[in-house]
């Protein structure tokens, strides 16, 4: 299975806003294409990510899992100097990104 970083990227910014809109003013981005991306991660995944209510979303219990992962991984790429962030997450779910500067300077050992 293959999932792009741009479906993990717009998920962290939808979760982390807790809002599609404000997802989608972060990306620079619309509303609806914001919503049809999360719609096919979660066919991709095979769960609910979201609790989609009046005023934004709240995460189901599968879609804070995944943030967990995705915003330590997100704090890797964003701070190459923050190695050990990686230990605090669980390696069955580990979701692996990976930049040139990391392969280099052996960051990610």
């Amino acid at each position: 299975m293959y999932i792009s970083y741009d479906y993990y990227r717009t998920f962290y910014y939808v979760a982390k806003y807790k809002s599609f809109t404000g997802a989608a003013e972060a990306l620079l981005n619309s509303q609806p294409n914001i919503t049809r991306t999360m719609k096919k991660l979660e066919k991709e995944l095979g769960c609910t990510l979201f609790v989609r209510q009046r005023h934004g979303i709240a995460l189901t219990p599968e879609g804070e899992k995944l943030y967990a992962h995705i915003s330590a991984a997100f704090a890797v790429v964003t701070d190459p100097f923050a190695p050990n962030i990686i230990k605090s997450v669980y390696y069955k779910y580990f979701i692996i990104v990976g930049t040139r500067m990391f392969i280099s300077t052996g960051f990610a050992t």
